[in-house]
């Protein structure tokens, strides 16, 4: 049997995390989803299991319908390819819709509740916006954005207050997108390019949030602040609701207490179920096993 690890929360309170704002981001390299805090600190790490073991080396695009708060994922699959999947963020659980035709580098709602989604330079057609087909990942093309100057790098996030969908085209460059038309206009050409722009960003309904090798605020015009180092490649973002938690890597001697269900119920250990393992040391984290 193979035991996968999905969640380690330490329940360790500290006064001066109350300042910091948490967020849920999936990166390119990892099947893991993390809790980042804008301090650029990784504070949580969940493996994410596709439920029909279907493989997931990485993810390269994750939104929110903020109709319903369903959460979607584009994930890696071996051999370059990839699909869209539901995510539960509080199991860390996905289910897979359907294979994508290209390969989408982030995606994005509208504000009518339409999913979005745009190639990057690797794409079979780079610098394409999708929509995408809820029900089984089916692309229909909306734009060729080929032609604005971009560079390596794609992000989208939805801008509530004006109606634009927001592009940060690789590098220094920002784009917003007319949903009505799909026509472009260049916000500005002077992003941050500490790595490379257009990673992955969120609009929290005042600013930006964006990733690249940095964590920053943005508003409407591409000005960046509040910039702090992370340690991976973030390819998604949405807001997470956690505090008070302490800083992965802490080593401290546990032992096993109790077993509990997803519903704080005391259970003995089974395979193929989410499981809650709590520890002698205030610690806890979930716990998925996989019957060979």
């Amino acid at each position: 049997m193979k035991k996968i690890l999905l969640f380690t929360v330490l329940f360790i309170q500290f006064y001066g995390f109350s300042q910091i704002m948490f967020y849920n981001v999936v990166t390119s390299e990892t099947d893991s989803l993390y809790v980042l805090g804008d301090d650029g600190n990784v504070y949580e790490q969940s493996v994410v299991v596709e439920t029909n073991n279907n493989l997931i080396i990485g993810f390269t695009g994750m939104a929110m319908d903020q109709v319903n708060s369903n959460v979607y994922v584009v994930a890696k699959s071996q051999g370059g390819s990839r699909f869209l999947a539901k995510l539960d963020l509080a199991t860390s659980l996905a289910n897979k819709i359907g294979d994508l035709a290209d390969k989408i580098s982030s995606i994005s709602f509208s504000g009518d509740g339409s999913l979005y989604g745009i190639t990057g330079d690797g794409g079979s057609n780079p610098n394409r916006l999708y929509s995408i087909d809820l029900t089984n990942a089916e692309l229909t093309e909306k734009a060729d954005l080929s032609g604005d100057q971009d560079n390596d790098g794609e992000a989208l996030a939805f801008n509530t207050s004006d109606d634009f969908m927001y592009r940060m085209a690789g590098e220094e460059f920002l784009y917003k997108i007319d949903m009505t038309n799909f026509t472009t206009t260049l916000v500005t050409s002077q992003l941050l390019d500490d790595g490379a722009s257009g990673h992955a960003m969120y609009y929290n309904g005042t600013n930006f949030i964006t990733l690249s090798a940095d964590i920053c605020t943005m508003n409407s015009l591409g000005e960046q602040t509040n910039c702090n180092d992370i340690p991976f490649d973030a390819k998604g973002i949405l807001p997470s609701d956690f505090v008070g938690i302490s800083e992965l890597g802490l080593n401290q001697s546990k032992e096993l207490v109790k077993i509990v269900n997803l519903l704080g119920q005391q259970v003995e250990y089974s395979p193929n179920t989410v499981l809650i393992y709590q520890y002698s040391d205030g610690t806890s984290e979930k716990v998925f096993t996989i019957a060979d």
